[in-house]
């Protein structure tokens, strides 16, 4: 009997350990979400030369599709997604920017309040790849330090074109201390990491881990009417 009682109390005392991490987790869990409001908003602003990819990349992220009829990116498009990633939601508002030389005075503008800068190059297009230092060199001049920048090769589908490694890749964004990845937009490859990537980067969220993804969903997809209209179509970092 003796035996009997002290058992009891052993898994009582084990019961009460196991409630108390319980409730500690979940006090822990209420302080982590209380550094992000419910709905932080953040602003990516995608640049890049034309027909890198760009609208394909956000396009993939919002509908999960791949558009095979080339339409150049008029002036500005902007789109909005919510996620909840983790215990937080957040809001991604995604700006598409033209890629022709005709609309870079607009691009200013929608660089100087963004959070995020992605810049995109065509893995199989070195001249992209030689030009994203003026992308870069854009972000800095308007938003200093103050903002992510991610360095994005697109197109990896492209295998037998491919005119610019990883390697390059990797070690033009070590250069001027940005984050890197490859995707395809076409394939699907590496969008959903990419934007899991961005979302560890963001302020307040640091406790993210970005080499998980599984639990990026999507809460809600809030497209707006389009800013503009489509119509198909040195390797050295100076940041």
């Amino acid at each position: 009997m003796n035996e009997m009682i002290k058992g009891v109390k052993r898994v009582s005392v084990v019961l009460c350990c196991v409630l108390n991490i319980i409730e500690d987790r979940k006090i822990e869990r209420l302080r982590k979400m209380a550094t992000v409001s419910p709905l932080a908003k953040y602003k990516l602003v995608f640049l890049g030369d034309q027909s890198v990819g760009k609208t394909s990349i956000i396009t993939r992220f919002m509908y999960d599709k791949f558009d095979t009829n080339y339409q150049a990116t008029i002036g500005i498009d902007f789109l909005s997604k919510t996620i909840y990633i983790e215990d937080r939601t957040i809001r991604l508002q995604l700006w598409d920017t033209a890629g022709q030389e005709r609309f870079r005075s607009l691009i200013p503008s929608y660089i100087r309040d963004s959070s995020v800068a992605v810049v995109v190059y065509d893995i199989a297009n070195r001249q992209s790849f030689l030009n994203i230092n003026k992308w870069i060199d854009e972000v800095r001049n308007e938003r200093g330090n103050d903002v992510i920048i991610v360095l994005v090769g697109n197109k990896t589908d492209l295998v037998d074109k491919r005119k610019v490694s990883i390697e390059e890749g990797d070690s033009m964004a070590r250069e001027c201390g940005i984050m890197f990845i490859e995707t395809s937009a076409k394939a699907g490859f590496n969008i959903k990491p990419l934007f899991r990537k961005i979302a560890a980067a963001l302020p307040g969220m640091e406790t993210l881990s970005s080499t998980k993804h599984e639990d990026l969903v999507d809460v809600s997809l809030k497209p707006t009417p389009n800013s503009s209209q489509t119509e198909q179509q040195g390797e050295r970092c100076a940041c």
